[in-house]
């Protein structure tokens, strides 16, 4: 299932459908977060798919606004503690986390400075 979401999340219209903010979106994240939960029963595969289908969304505007609204909760969730030897699976999975959080906060870094001047430049219009 999260193979095929990871895939699916691509397409525009999937990716409002699942990612829309008042809708699905806010199960999505908490889908995620269980996911990522460091309990018995959270796999390293469904995490690496799953941080892979939320890299995904971030190629249309709704994905983008989900991960910036839900960026903090999902970032505490997705610290998942693996245990075991250099196996493949985990170097990858540690990749991926954190180039999700590079991704949300280079997104939010851009949005800020993007803000910043355009309220620069109102200021000096109205001067």
């Amino acid at each position: 299932m999260l193979d095929i979401l990871r895939l699916v999340i691509r397409d525009e219209n999937a990716n409002m459908h699942f990612c829309d903010l008042t809708a699905n979106g806010p199960h999505l994240v908490d889908y995620a977060c269980a996911v990522f939960s460091n309990s018995l029963t959270a796999q390293p595969k469904n995490q690496l798919l799953m941080l892979r289908a939320l890299c995904n969304a971030f190629q249309h505007a709704a994905g983008k606004q989900l991960m910036l609204t839900s960026g903090e909760r999902l970032l505490a969730s997705s610290k998942v503690t693996l245990h075991g030897g250099p196996d493949k699976l985990l170097q990858v999975h540690s990749l991926l986390s954190s180039f999700f959080r590079l991704t949300i906060w280079n997104d939010y870094c851009f949005q800020f400075t993007a803000l910043t001047m355009l309220i620069g430049c109102q200021g000096a219009s109205s001067v």
